[in-house]
């Protein structure tokens, strides 16, 4: 995969998933660290954007290690209170981007017919050794493991499996 860091440079936290994702096909692209602008004065900084041949791919990283569960919309890691859930916010950006994109391809795209707005799907992606199974059920199809995601998304050829929300 080729990636691009796009940001002030990549976080130390999110190295190790980085370089994971560099194993995926040479013709996928990857971006990091990008601010999503939502209007004057706000943005959100995604991780990663990963643009394969049939979607787009929103990918949160955490480095984290240990017990995760999801408590009354809040994430600890274990045991310590690590704010609201990271796939809330990941998922806002998936609502947020679909509209964004789509109005700049119709406002760019001259021929007809138009092309539709990509899919974009979004993930928590965990990339050290974890024990996920406390991440409420509601939250837990958005979250992977990072072997877990790689051998997921390598299908591609014969077809994404389809994890995590998708925008259409």
């Amino acid at each position: 995969m080729q990636i691009f860091n796009c940001g002030r440079g990549v976080h130390k936290r999110e190295v190790v998933g980085i370089d994971r994702l560099r194993k995926l096909p040479y013709a996928w692209y990857a971006f990091t660290n990008l601010d999503l602008a939502l209007g004057v004065g706000r943005s959100r900084e995604l991780d990663v954007i990963m643009v394969i041949e049939d979607r787009i791919m929103l990918l949160d990283l955490k480095d984290w290690g240990g017990r995760i569960e999801s408590q009354s919309g809040h994430w600890l890691h274990n045991g310590r209170d690590c704010g609201p859930s990271p796939v809330a916010k990941i998922h806002q950006n998936v609502k947020d981007l679909f509209p964004l994109l789509g109005g700049d391809i119709r406002k760019r795209w001259t021929g007809n017919p138009r092309p539709r707005t990509p899919r974009i799907q979004c993930l928590v992606v965990i990339t050290a050794k974890a024990d996920i199974a406390k991440v409420a059920a509601t939250e837990r199809g958005s979250v992977m493991l990072i072997d877990d995601f790689l051998d997921a998304v390598k299908t591609v050829g014969a077809r994404v499996k389809t994890f995590g929300p998708v925008s259409r």
